[in-house]
């Protein structure tokens, strides 16, 4: 399992490294799950356009209690497909 999880960890940082000036992985080297640090005040709107879009984001914002450190997402991959990933990424860049 684990090679499958890197294998499409991998295809995503692939699938958007056309954004790699703007988005900055964080901690990506191992889990399911890691963090798109965005430049500051791109979180919400680019959050909005891609929610209208169909992706499922999840604001680094809404896990501070008080005012957020860093912008983002928090970016999932295990339960997708490579086919979802591409997809996702693509309607992500297209959403900026």
């Amino acid at each position: 399992m684990r090679l499958l999880y890197r294998s499409r960890r991998d295809l995503l940082l692939e699938s958007l490294q056309p954004i790699s000036d703007i988005i900055q992985p964080v901690n990506s080297a191992a889990g399911l799950q890691f963090a798109l640090q965005l430049p500051k005040g791109l979180e919400k709107p680019w959050t909005i356009k891609g929610s209208a879009a169909g992706l499922a984001l999840r604001p680094l914002s809404a896990f501070y209690l008080e005012e957020a450190k860093i912008e983002g997402w928090l970016i999932g991959y295990a339960s997708l497909s490579n086919e979802q990933i591409r997809t996702a990424s693509a309607a992500l860049m297209s959403s900026y």
